[in-house]
């Protein structure tokens, strides 16, 4: 583990992590009373129906991604078959 020159711990509640600055950054209050006091939510069942809310839409939003690079793959496809098609009439005149 990295620490400073002349420092002597191995604690890691010493280090303050990223996720708790990102806490505190979206909501001061809310990071005293979990990280800070180490208070449990009131409003667990809302939490955890939030977090499945969001593995939901991320499941959503990949499947739309899918579909339009799937889009743009049969619209490429269909412009080189319309370019074949042109080029074979062309050609033959």
């Amino acid at each position: 583990m990295l620490a400073w020159p002349g420092c002597e711990t191995s604690n890691l509640d010493d280090y303050v992590k990223a996720t708790e600055i990102g806490s505190y950054a979206y909501c001061p209050e809310a990071w005293r009373l979990g990280d800070g006091l180490r208070l449990r939510s009131s409003n667990e069942f809302n939490l955890r129906r939030s977090e499945q809310t969001h593995v939901e839409t991320a499941k959503v939003e990949l499947r739309s991604q899918s579909a339009s690079r799937a889009g743009w793959v049969l619209l490429i496809v269909a412009g080189l078959i319309l370019l074949a098609i042109v080029l074979f009439y062309s050609a033959g005149r």
